[in-house]
């Protein structure tokens, strides 16, 4: 099971080979999330790459709140 400070993970909405892709909530304001993880201990160069892409595309798309 994943752990991050602050949020509350819920089921897994979906999972890969290389991902998994979880239901959570932000405790501080109760904001339901989705939190994207790599499941690889030690991920390779490419994997991490893709993920930081993907998030700097989002944080184009969606305004910050």
């Amino acid at each position: 099971m994943v752990t991050i400070s602050g949020y509350e993970i819920g089921q897994a909405i979906h999972r890969s080979r290389q991902r998994s892709v979880y239901a959570a909530v932000r405790l501080s304001d109760g904001l339901p999330v989705v939190i994207k993880t790599l499941d690889a201990e030690y991920p390779g160069r490419q994997p991490v790459a893709e993920l930081r892409r993907e998030f700097q595309i989002m944080q184009r798309l969606q305004p910050v709140r």
